[in-house]
């Protein structure tokens, strides 16, 4: 039995996802719970180490799970 990740990565195959990262950060600053305090002054810190800041907010569920991928 295929697993639930692998399920939905070849559903949303197709997605087109042109954008590639080796490192993001998922941001939750629009979330109502769950969000980090702090988080502009992590913000800086992932930059310098190369990380992307995604808000999923803003992105389809496809795209979020192509992503991920």
């Amino acid at each position: 039995i295929k697993g639930v990740a692998q399920k939905l990565t070849e559903f949303y195959r197709d997605i087109d996802c042109e954008e590639t990262f080796e490192r993001i950060y998922i941001s939750r600053s629009k979330a109502k719970h769950r969000r980090v305090l702090n988080e502009g002054e992590l913000l800086p810190v992932f930059e310098k180490y190369g990380f992307k800041t995604i808000n999923f907010e803003n992105l389809t569920f496809g795209y979020q799970v192509k992503l991920v991928s």
